[in-house]
């Protein structure tokens, strides 16, 4: 019997500690939503780790985003893009599509992941 009222507990425990993690996102998510359209993506860029591989000093893992808006960038196959709005949009939601020369295929893929708006404030962000 006590077995059992350890594992009830044990199991309201965790189903507390998901309640509170869906509402701490949500906090998160409506404080995001409330911010200028750049900071908001300044912001996702911190929570999604994108400085780690995306900023000057880090290890060359791929291209570093401040000034990367508007540059014109050659593909691993040697043709050119410039990194518009477009560019950059395929590149979130599908970076496997157009790699940089010179970067291997480590993005993770953020289609579904990332709502329109969310898109577009990391973007504004890079300009």
């Amino acid at each position: 019997m006590k077995r059992l009222f350890l594992g009830v507990g044990a199991m309201a425990v965790a189903a507390g500690l998901f309640q509170l993690t869906v509402f701490l996102r949500s906090e998160h998510q409506r404080k995001l939503a409330s911010l200028p359209i750049k900071e908001r993506g300044l912001a996702l860029l911190d929570d999604l780790g994108c400085s780690d591989c995306h900023q000057t000093g880090s290890p060359l893992r791929a291209p570093i985003l401040p000034g990367l808006f508007g540059k014109t960038v050659t593909l691993q196959d040697g043709t050119t893009v410039v990194a518009d709005e477009e560019y950059l949009w395929q590149s979130i939601i599908d970076p496997k599509a157009q790699i940089v020369q010179g970067y291997q295929a480590t993005m993770p893929i953020y289609q579904g992941q990332l709502n329109r708006e969310d898109i577009e404030a990391i973007i504004a962000a890079m300009k």
